[in-house]
């Protein structure tokens, strides 16, 4: 999901595969150390995301709320992060269980003017939100 940037500094990469390969902790690992030793660079909302990811494979929900937050704290409102920040949010509202804190998150992907995969998979999570669980 992650729209990230394609040149990274080798460091940020290895967090980045390492996610892809499954190795959450890895990769949390990688991105906290990255974002320890270059504060403030240029990469810095990547390796956040990187890590918010992670810590959502790795179960730790609340970590995940938080960094996505941080995120949006921190980013200007037209910053190509903040529909990744939104669905980060929104999917681990979704994880907890909280439906309408996710889908209110997944509106706010799409207010945020995302790219077009971004914007297919909120609606697309969105659409399986509000069919919910059948109703007996």
């Amino acid at each position: 999901m992650l729209g990230l940037a394609q040149d990274l500094p080798p460091d940020l990469q290895r967090a980045k595969d390492a996610l892809a390969r499954g190795q959450a902790e890895l990769a949390l690992n990688a991105s906290k150390q990255y974002l320890a030793s270059y504060p403030g660079s240029q990469h810095t909302f990547t390796a956040q995301l990187i890590a918010g990811r992670a810590e959502l494979a790795l179960d730790r929900t609340d970590a995940t709320i938080r960094r996505g937050y941080a995120i949006l704290h921190e980013a200007e409102s037209s910053s190509p992060f903040v529909p990744d920040a939104w669905y980060l949010v929104a999917t681990a509202q979704q994880a907890r269980g909280n439906h309408a804190d996710a889908a209110s998150a997944l509106v706010k992907v799409l207010d945020s003017n995302p790219s077009t995969t971004i914007q297919q998979s909120a609606l697309d999570h969105l659409d399986e939100l509000l069919k919910g669980p059948a109703a007996y």
